[in-house]
Formats: structure tokens, C-alpha cells, sequence
């Protein structure tokens, strides 16, 4: 029998310093745990005078995207709320982020979203955004590199190669309109969901691309940005 939990909601925060001329980010949590399920969605509050008015739209993006995410799982753990009470263990949801890079007007955030609901066994699932706080836009990965250059090809052989890592048995075709991404400090990290370019029961691929390979495709102020201390 599931031990009776009162509910609660909680809002934390922690300071992440900047560094390298990055912005500072606050990190809070709606949680909330009752009979049948536990509930933790993280979201980020980024603080920085050069980028006010912008940073208050992403961090209300970001707010509004966790406040559904937290809603959209307590309505599913209701319908589900008998799997938990046959199985006699809570239902989990959980987001979590982290900012892989947040230096030079540059950000990517990185998050994980964990459950063990309705299906036989546990799934997660990675999802990003990257922002050009200068610009004030967010990045699709095309916006990185220069329309002349052969990139796409650059980058489809790339993945195609890295993929032959994990299977033989790969299903990748073309990168797509939208390519999943995020920035790291050292490299460009391509990846996708469960079941995309790899067979669903195949780990999810995070592919790995430095900076200096990219040289010859990267638009002239993200070959500064991110390639600044190799000049």
C-alpha cells in the first residue's frame, strides 16, 4: 500500500556565478509529491543588466513551458494514479536543465525530462534551446553557418559516421528542417530522441563536433565567439 503524502509545492533557488563573461542563472523548482506520484520541474531565471528585456522573455518562456509541464503531469498521473496503487510505487515525472554554454552572449540550455508513469518501464528524454542574447533570437543549428558553404553535407557525412558507432542499423536520412542541438564550451553536440536516428531500444546519440572543424562553415560572428581562443 502507497504511504498517504500531503501535497506541497516549493520553489527553490541556487545561484550559478558567471563566468567568462556569462549571465547568472537562478535555478528554481516546482515540486509537489501526493499519494501516487512525485512531481520536481526545474526552470532557469537568468539575471543580466546588457540583456533585460530579452532575458525577461526567455525566462518567461521558460516559466510558462515548466508550468505546463508540471500541470500536464499531475492530469496524467491522475489518469494513471491505479498503475501506481497496483504497483504499490509513485508515478515519477522529473525535468532537469543544465547550461552547457553561457559565455560571450551565447547560451544553450540543456534539459532532461525523466518518467515512470503509464508504460512497462522507465524513459528520459533530452531537449535544448540556444540563444544569441546579442541578436536577441534563439538558434536553429542552420543559423550557425553560412548558406554558401556545404555544411549540410559537412555535417550529414559527419553524423552518418559517428552514428556507425553505436549501430549498423542507423535510420538517417537528412538532418531535417530543425536539427536537435546544443553548444558546448569545445563543440557543437548534435543529437536526437528515442527512436529517431537509431532503432528505439539503442541509446540516444550525442554527436560531438569541434569547433575547428566547423572553421570553414561558421558565419564570421559565431567563428569569433566560439573559435576566439584559437585565433
Amino acid at each position: 500500500m502507497l504511504p498517504i503524502l500531503s501535497s506541497l509545492i516549493l520553489t527553490f533557488f541556487s545561484v550559478w556565478s558567471p563566468s567568462n563573461q556569462g549571465i547568472e542563472v537562478d535555478k528554481r523548482i516546482i515540486e509537489e509529491k501526493g499519494d501516487y506520484y512525485n512531481i520536481s520541474v526545474e526552470y532557469p531565471l537568468f539575471k543580466d543588466n546588457r540583456y533585460g528585456s530579452y532575458l525577461e522573455t526567455i525566462n518567461n518562456v521558460f516559466e510558462q513551458q515548466a508550468q505546463e509541464k508540471f500541470h500536464g503531469s499531475k492530469e496524467h498521473a491522475e489518469v494513471y494514479q491505479y498503475l501506481a496503487k497496483k504497483r504499490e510505487v509513485p508515478l515519477e515525472y522529473s525535468s532537469s536543465f543544465t547550461v552547457p554554454l553561457n559565455q560571450n552572449g551565447l547560451l544553450s540550455v540543456l534539459y532532461k525530462h525523466y518518467e515512470f508513469s503509464n508504460g512497462p518501464k522507465d524513459f528520459s528524454y533530452p531537449y535544448a534551446k540556444t540563444f544569441d542574447l546579442q541578436s536577441e533570437k534563439e538558434l536553429a543549428l542552420f543559423d550557425l553557418f553560412q548558406e554558401h558553404t556545404h555544411y549540410k553535407d559537412f555535417l550529414f557525412k559527419k553524423i552518418t559516421k559517428e552514428l556507425q558507432k553505436y549501430t549498423n542499423n542507423a535510420d538517417f536520412k537528412s538532418l531535417g528542417e530543425r536539427p536537435k542541438y546544443y553548444l558546448k564550451p569545445s563543440c557543437l553536440v548534435i543529437f536526437a530522441l528515442p527512436g529517431e536516428y537509431l532503432p528505439i531500444n539503442h541509446e540516444i546519440p550525442y554527436i560531438e563536433i569541434g569547433y575547428e572543424e566547423l572553421r570553414p562553415y561558421l558565419k564570421k560572428e559565431y567563428k569569433k565567439l566560439l573559435l576566439q581562443h584559437h585565433y
